[in-house]
């Protein structure tokens, strides 16, 4: 909804290409335990904001102007009638209520009006416009204007403004700027109680939608992004506390256009770009309104983010030098999420538009309101995450959780990267921006949860990891968390965390009179740290401790905002420190002690990274209540201001690292082009090149690098650029490490996990060293790569030219060729009458059913004789037109909408690389009319988001998730007594082809037929899903063309075949031997 409802920019911006329909079924996804959620009956027009009156009435105030009375007449505690409250055609694009004694206010084009209910019928039947007669933009925005409005204590009325252009806020015209400060465009508008007299309260807005007063009297208020249109004009959505006289950032300060003002940062950005924050509201009890969630969730603001479905809630500290917020991701919608309002009950109603972002269906959509309730109030909710250690994460919880939960983490992962954020998976709704675009081609990784388990209390689950590589976000998935006792299966938890913070230490006074302390805080400010870790247990230590006498530390790095002069920090005791080689101290000033940091450089040490400090004081000295309070002031901003929580990163942050980006695509120079692919194999796996020692290609050689097998995918410049210097961008998955251990080694190298209780260092020549985790001292992330410069220099000019042919040609892996692998030995004529007579053909009907199957193929992608779809494809349609009533079609890498409108069951046996929202619900529908799906081998693969196509297959894979390997598998077969007819017969059964493990996706939803034993476990091969009506088979083998050919291969791939028909199984089986049996 960038500039909210904007559709005139659909003619400059492309969507994102999701399609949808209003009968889908929309779906919310809660990332918290203990809720639930309910979608209201109530038939509605889009509607753009909710408020709760009074009264106890919900008010729904439409897109198209008109406002409703949603009512619950038949008391099942859902809305499900409307009676109109306004149905006059006199507001335009309205977005702002706000409830007085007088009537409702709203806000609209060209105006703010007063609605009253003069005879008291429950229906407003006059309009007093109260504000208006205000400039026009210069572009029409879709018609937005006046937004958001509310009321102060004294009866003062403040609404905003949109800015006069969005995309050229400068308002440069011939060079020259032409904004206003004075004008009332992007501004903040005060309309006195006797609305006589209106003043502009801030300048500097861009698209404000809410504006909400805390019950500290502070106005807050949510803008839009702008960076699109301005870099540095809010580069992310925002929450803003709005102060009297500051400007907010749209325009930005510049030297020449606007260098009188000085910027308000917000309280909090909302990333990664693009989120559209709409809705506001507190989450603050009163006489006649409970609160929304757990009790920790009180004095929390709500915020909604429309364009891709976001439901926020902001944890707020107040400080003597503006507010600290820290955001937490609730809740993902499939739909555009535009207000939110808290009921009398304490149950939090959500106003969703339909349709694709930014803009959605309009006025006239049909819009879907939906209820969240806390269900279970004894569920553990998480109240912080965090790095506790280079190697190890932690996540808090209000009370105790059941033993088992951190045994089933074992095969958890945690992702990170500039642009991932908690339950990215939910995320189905992207506005179709360049910017949104990058994001998803940035670089992610994995990190692996190498054990788990729980503090002494149960209130702290510690995960040991590999270390943290880089400076962004990470997300971690937490299945089935319940509480202690619970026999339920428990809920999914998904939450974020990064690297800010510092690492704070206390020891007391006397040495052994009481344990030591040490552990993550979230700000050096004691107030703002300590309510930031309120219900976290082992903080609850720490609050204890500070008032006894001791010694308090804090360390970590300081980052300050771009400008910053000084960095100060008060407390009510002596303070002492280094930031960077430079001691300080603190100086009395008043009843308190300043220290004060010269920040230089933006605050950091050097242009790239920013100043390492520590501090301490004493705690517990003469009854002084142990208190530290950082700000910072700017060069040019007289300002005092809080420092942000992203102005502080932990000791073992690691320095900031240009990660993989694309080069320009250029070809190699010529003295490097025309090489020879096979020499070139055999420089790669040389001692000479040593290039196999680390890296491998399909498998095949060292695992210290990432595989190379995709590069012929990218274009030579980048590949070149990545030999030549290794640093330039770093994979975020193989950044190094250096270790200093306590016997006074330093290992260098790619660290990972080697079990719960060491490391694995491999270095740049491959050796690996376990180490015990307990002999660590200190772990520090490299800024440079590994990988030795210049490799190229090594070889003559020709090795060069071959090595960059290997490197670039797609072709098969000699290893993996079929005439060079074994052939499988052929089976006997026994074997498969045995599992054919295991399952009794009972008599078919006289007239079986008529089948529609569609065989969907793609471009063969490896070598002779594997991943040969076309050739699967002639020959499984030649095979199945011998069956008695069925109808068989080919399609080319997708079906057309009358082949899914036709089939009974397709068949998928290609590597699609573009499993897109669209195509996804072309296949939701086929599904839920009963439509069945065969999934073999790279059918199994998602490029990205495999945790979409695992919603519809059961299981899915992802090649830089999931491992493979080729070669002799056996497979185990599910007990043919547990009553599944397609193993009948089936016993331990040898194949040569291709695992896949492990799979994304939840392996207890599916049935698992069949299984191969990989890394000392049994993983899922064969498989049923049953989604809704309809049913899947998948299958991961089916690399090799000859497995299509094993008859036993084909028995179970029939019998899956008939199952998702819906058929007898055995209907197709008999096809299993239409060629010989080896």
């Amino acid at each position: 909804m960038r500039c909210a409802f904007a559709p005139i920019l659909a003619t400059c911006l492309c969507l994102s290409g999701i399609a949808f329909s209003n009968e889908d079924e929309p779906s919310v996804q809660l990332l918290v335990p203990g809720f639930s959620v309910t979608k209201l009956p109530v038939q509605l027009t889009n509607v753009n904001n909710l408020l709760f009156a009074p009264d106890g009435r919900l008010l729904a105030l439409g897109y198209d102007g008109r406002i409703h009375v949603l009512r619950d007449q038949d008391g099942d505690g859902r809305e499900e009638t409307a009676e109109p409250f306004w149905d006059q055609p006199t507001l335009k694009v309205p977005i702002g209520m706000a409830w007085s004694d007088e009537g409702l206010y709203v806000a609209s084009q060209g105006k703010v009006s007063l609605l009253r209910d003069t005879d008291d019928d429950g229906r407003a039947d006059l309009e007093d416009v109260v504000a208006s007669g205000w400039p026009r933009t210069d572009v029409t925005s879709g018609g937005v204007d006046a937004a958001g409005v509310a009321l102060d204590r004294e009866g003062n009325l403040y609404f905003g403004l949109i800015c006069a252009d969005y995309s050229n806020p400068y308002r440069l015209k011939d060079g020259k700027a032409h904004y206003d400060l004075g004008s009332v465009r992007g501004t903040i508008q005060k309309l006195s109680a006797d609305r006589t007299h209106r003043e502009t309260v801030a300048t500097g807005i861009r698209v404000p939608y809410g504006l909400a007063f805390n019950r500290d009297g502070d106005l807050f208020m949510t803008d839009q992004e702008g960076e699109t249109w301005l870099p540095g004009g809010n580069p992310l959505d925002e929450l803003n506390h709005i102060i009297a006289g500051r400007h907010y950032g749209f325009p930005p300060r510049h030297p020449e256009h606007l260098p009188e003002v000085n910027d308000e940062p917000p309280i909090v950005g909302f990333g990664p770009q693009h989120q559209s924050t709409c809705g506001l509201t507190f989450n603050e009890p009163s006489p006649d309104r409970r609160v929304f969630g757990p009790p920790g969730w009180e004095g929390d603001a709500l915020v909604a983010g429309f364009s891709r479905g976001k439901l926020w809630r902001v944890e707020l500290v107040k400080t003597a030098h503006g507010y600290v917020g820290k955001p937490s991701l609730i809740a993902a919608f499939d739909m555009l999420v535009a207000d939110i309002a808290i009921s009398p009950a304490g149950e939090l109603y959500v106003a969703c538009h339909s349709g694709p972002p930014d803009w959605g269906t309009g006025p006239r959509g049909e819009g879907q309101l939906f209820k969240i309730s806390l269900t279970d109030p004894e569920a553990p909710q998480p109240v912080a995450a965090w790095s506790a250690g280079p190697l190890e994460a932690r996540v808090a919880f209000d009370r105790p959780l059941d033993e088992t939960t951190a045994e089933k983490l074992s095969e958890a992962r945690v992702s990170f990267g500039d642009f991932v954020r908690a339950a990215d998976r939910y995320e189905v709704l992207r506005p179709g921006y360049a910017a949104v675009k990058t994001q998803m081609n940035a670089p992610r990784g994995t990190m692996a949860i190498a054990a788990a388990r729980l503090s002494r209390d149960r209130r702290t689950l510690i995960l040991s990891t590999d270390p943290h590589p880089v400076r962004g976000a990470y997300a971690v998935t937490l299945p089935q968390v319940s509480r202690s006792g619970d026999t339920d299966q428990g809920s999914t938890v998904d939450l974020a965390y990064d690297l800010s913070g510092v690492w704070a230490t206390w020891k007391p006074e006397t040495t052994g009179s009481r344990p030591e302390w040490s552990g993550w805080l979230p700000h050096i400010d004691t107030e703002v740290a300590l309510a930031l870790t309120d219900g976290s247990s082992e903080h609850q230590d720490l609050r204890r401790m500070l008032a006894e006498q001791g010694r308090f530390t804090l360390k970590g790095f300081l980052e300050t905002p771009p400008g910053t002069a000084v960095v100060r920090i008060a407390g009510k005791v002596p303070i002492e420190g280094v930031a960077g080689e430079t001691p300080f101290r603190s100086a009395p000033r008043g009843e308190s002690h300043l220290a004060e940091i010269a920040v230089e450089k933006g605050g950091r040490a050097n242009e790239d990274q920013p100043l390492r400090f520590s501090l301490t004081v004493a705690t517990g000295r003469g009854g002084a209540e142990t208190f530290l309070h950082a700000t910072y002031i700017g060069t040019e901003d007289p300002i005092e201001r809080v420092l942000p929580l992203n102005g502080l990163w932990l000791p073992w942050t690691p320095p900031r690292v240009a990660t993989a980006t694309p080069a320009e695509e250029t070809p190699l120079p010529p003295e490097l082009a025309g090489g020879d692919r096979e020499r070139g194999e055999k420089v790669f796996f040389s001692t000479k090149s040593n290039c196999s020692a680390c890296h491998s290609v399909r498998g095949k050689g060292g695992r210290a690098g990432p595989d190379l097998g995709n590069l012929a995918h990218r274009d030579a410049g980048s590949v070149l650029r990545d030999i030549r210097d290794p640093s330039a961008t770093i994979n975020p998955d193989y950044i190094g490490h250096t270790v200093f251990l306590s016997d006074g080694r330093v290992l260098a190298g790619l660290v990972r996990s080697d079990g719960s209780d060491a490391i694995r260092v491999i270095d740049a020549e491959a050796k690996e060293t376990v180490v015990p985790r307990a002999e660590i001292e200190e772990i520090q992330a490299r800024s440079t790569s590994t990988m030795p410069t210049n490799l190229l220099d090594a070889l003559n000019d020709q090795e060069a030219r071959d090595l960059m042919a290997f490197l670039l040609t797609a072709a098969p892996d000699p290893q993996d060729r079929p005439e060079k692998a074994k052939a499988p030995p052929p089976r006997t004529r026994q074997e498969v009458e045995d599992v054919l007579r295991a399952l009794p053909p009972d008599p078919l009907p006289g007239e079986v059913k008529r089948l529609t199957i569609v065989l969907v193929a793609g471009p063969k992608d490896h070598g002779p004789g594997e991943h040969d779809y076309p050739a699967w494809q002639r020959q499984w349609e030649g095979l199945l037109r011998k069956a008695a009533g069925v109808r068989v079609e080919t399609a080319w890498e997708w079906p057309s909408d009358g082949q899914w409108k036709q089939a009974d069951v397709v068949v998928f046996n290609l590597w699609n690389h573009d499993w897109s929202d669209e195509r996804y619900l072309a296949m939701d529908s086929f599904l839920a009319r009963g439509g069945g799906i065969v999934a073999v081998h790279a059918g199994l693969i998602a490029d990205r988001e495999p945790e979409k196509l695992a919603r519809r297959f059961g299981l899915a894979a992802q090649p830089r998730r999931t491992k493979y390997r080729h070669g002799p598998v056996e497979l185990t077969w599910r007990d043919s007594d547990d009553g599944h007819p397609i193993v009948a017969g089936m016993e331990t059964t040898q194949f040569i082809d291709e695992t896949y493990w492990p799979m994304v996706g939840d392996e207890t939803a599916v049935t698992v037929l069949a299984t191969a034993t990989e890394e000392g476990k049994p993983r899922p091969m064969l498989w049923t899903f049953e989604p809704e009506a309809g049913r899947v088979f998948g299958c991961v083998l089916g690399h090799y063309a000859w497995t299509f050919d094993d008859p036993l291969f084909r028995i179970a791939v029939l019998r899956g075949l008939a199952w998702a028909a819906g058929e007898p199984v055995h209907r197709f089986q008999a096809l299993a031997a239409v060629t010989e049996s080896r």
